[in-house]
């Protein structure tokens, strides 16, 4: 070790240190520069043997034990220190172990200590959540490293991934589908961390010392929603994501269950709570990850790498997605979460933590959206990559469409506007704005209409059937954005898969208002179909008998309008009809 730096890792056999440790082993920018310490309670155990196997100095020490806490720090230039509440799950005795780590450190001339903390709940709620036991001992024992002036920082970890395969998220009755249940809702921001990333953050904290000297040190990959959770688990494993889904579990279940399991009163008092800090407080108070995502070199693990390795879902047909597929799931989430900050901010929902954390969100999905971007332009897209494209834009964007308000949909045009400028190729177009124009039109939105025309949006796009963005309009009964999208010079007589124009589907749907306003925009009333048809041959008579109360206004506008058609035929059907049914008024109009 000669010439090295010593960092010495407490809990060196548990799921933290050993990411330290596998980090200071491997790190091309580490391994020259620092020596490891590995710090257990027993050496003989096969764990601690691997690691001495591994080049790591490998000592015993008691915490409860300070006099062989200075004996295992000595000489190290860096520490990491942590404790296990849930080992006796006692409050008192954690702060008392933390300290006498702290105690050691000092005494042991560490000049940098590396403390596992947490917030202080009781605090952050305002004693609204004070059994949140493992986090306030590890924030109690913060302030007192502070106290002894011990240069430090503090690593913050977030919610292990671990917790959620085969524990929160699991098959569950009465279908036996997978389950993602906890008692928050499912737009609860979580944020998701990989101890085995853990070296990862600790190499930026040491390789940024003074930087990061009295700072707290964010350690998480993202804020994810539960609901996000649940969704990239459909996506990753789609044969069993059919059924899956969250389940808010109302706070007497919760309860009961956790009691059912044998635990006490005050643990289910604490897990609850840790629970309600997701929603209502936010896991780190609503703070940014930016701030120490920034001196973070290596990639963090997301959660659809860690489900994807997950033992409990390793049995789970796996889904092999392309670029374009990740790329769609990309835009996909960023819709969704700039339709959840858009609507939290028209609601004037309380909860500063929330508001963060949710444009925290959404400017992490931005970035992923211009990273796919710069991806997708490097590659050439297969036929069925550009479907699922266009089928992402029709089921999940006119959802989003079709529930805004005007504000909202101000929104979703800037979310609009990034993915068109983070440079998505030519082959998606289709995503980035052209079928939105029919979306745009279904629900009525004129603005975003207007707003995907300037950015470029095909104006003669088609649908899976062959219909372009007026289509969208009729079926909505939008007669000024069918007025608008033609004024734009997008195409009345476009004609569909079929051959069959707008004009057709209207008179075949018995739609006379939207009869009326096509002639008035001045279609072509006696266009053909592909077997030679005209709109006049398509007033189909189911349709017709199906809407009794409308029937003599289209019969009226159709001899109005559409009498040079040579398709006379219809009349002897609509004819057979009405005397069928006695209808003599529709009789007389035929006559």
């Amino acid at each position: 070790m000669s010439g090295k730096k010593i960092i010495t890792v407490f809990g060196a056999t548990g799921a933290q240190g050993g990411g330290i440790i596998s980090t200071f082993l491997n790190d091309p920018k580490l391994k020259n520069q620092w020596a490891v310490r590995g710090v257990t309670r027993d050496v003989s155990k096969d764990s601690s043997k691997k690691l001495a196997e591994q080049g790591v100095e490998v000592v015993a020490a008691d915490i409860n034990d300070k006099t062989s806490l200075v004996k295992a720090l000595a000489g190290s230039y860096a520490a990491y220190g942590v404790t296990n509440y849930w080992e006796k799950a006692d409050m008192k005795l954690e702060v008392q172990q933390g300290k006498n780590l702290a105690d050691a450190a000092k005494e042991a001339g560490v000049q940098h200590y590396i403390w596992s903390s947490l917030y202080n709940v009781n605090k952050l709620s305002n004693g609204k959540l004070p059994h949140v036991y493992h986090f306030d001992s590890k924030a109690e024992v913060e302030d007192y490293v502070r106290e002894l002036g011990i240069p430090a920082t503090f690593f913050m970890p977030g919610f292990y991934m671990s917790n959620i395969p085969g524990g929160m998220f699991k098959p569950s009755p009465p279908d036996n589908a997978w389950t993602f249940g906890l008692p928050v809702a499912a737009s609860s921001p979580i944020p998701i961390y990989d101890p085995r990333d853990t070296g990862k953050y600790i190499k930026a904290i040491v390789l940024n010392r003074e930087a990061l000297l009295g700072k707290r040190f964010l350690g998480a990959t993202a804020y994810v929603t539960a609901q996000e959770i649940v969704d990239a688990f459909k996506a990753l494993f789609p044969e069993t994501g059919k059924t899956a889904r969250f389940f808010q579990v109302p706070e007497e279940m919760f309860r009961g269950f956790m009691k059912s399991q044998g635990s006490p009163d005050y643990i289910v008092d604490e897990f609850y709570e840790n629970m309600r800090l997701l929603e209502e407080f936010g896991y780190y108070g609503g703070e940014p990850l930016d701030e120490s995502h920034k001196y973070v070199e290596d990639p963090l693990t997301t959660w659809e790498e860690y489900a994807a390795g997950a033992e409990p879902f390793a049995k789970l047909k796996k889904f092999v997605a392309t670029e374009a597929t990740r790329a769609t799931e990309a835009a996909s989430r960023l819709f969704e979460a700039t339709f959840d900050l858009a609507g939290f901010r028209e609601k004037a929902e309380p909860g500063r933590a929330r508001l963060r954390a949710l444009m925290q969100r959404r400017k992490r999905l931005r970035k992923e959206v211009e990273e796919f971007g710069g991806l997708l332009r490097e590659k050439k897209l297969e036929r069925e990559d550009e479907d699922r494209l266009l089928r992402f834009v029709q089921l999940e964007v006119v959802n989003t469409f079709s529930r805004t308000s005007e504000a909202t949909a101000t929104y979703l045009g800037r979310a609009m506007r990034c993915l068109i400028g983070s440079g998505f190729p030519a082959e998606l177009r289709p995503l980035a704005a052209a079928p939105q124009s029919s979306l745009a039109a279904t629900a009525g939105h004129a603005d975003i209409i207007t707003l995907l025309i300037e950015l470029g949006a095909g104006k003669e796009i088609k649908d899976r059937n062959g219909w372009t963005p007026p289509y969208g309009a009729a079926v909505a009964r939008c007669a000024d954005v069918m007025k608008l999208l033609v004024k734009l010079g997008v195409d009345k007589d476009a004609k569909n898969n079929s051959g069959k124009t707008l004009l057709h589907w209207a008179a075949e749907a018995g739609r006379a208002d939207i009869v009326r306003l096509f002639v008035e925009l001045g279609v072509n009333k006696v266009a053909k179909d592909s077997s030679g048809k005209t709109p006049l041959y398509w007033v189909d008579l189911q349709e017709v008998r199906a809407r009794n109360r409308g029937l003599q206004s289209l019969i009226k506008y159709i001899k109005a309008h559409l009498t040079g058609s040579p398709d006379r035929l219809v009349f002897s059907w609509v004819w057979r009809w009405a005397a069928e049914a006695g209808r003599a008024d529709v009789v007389k109009l035929l006559e």
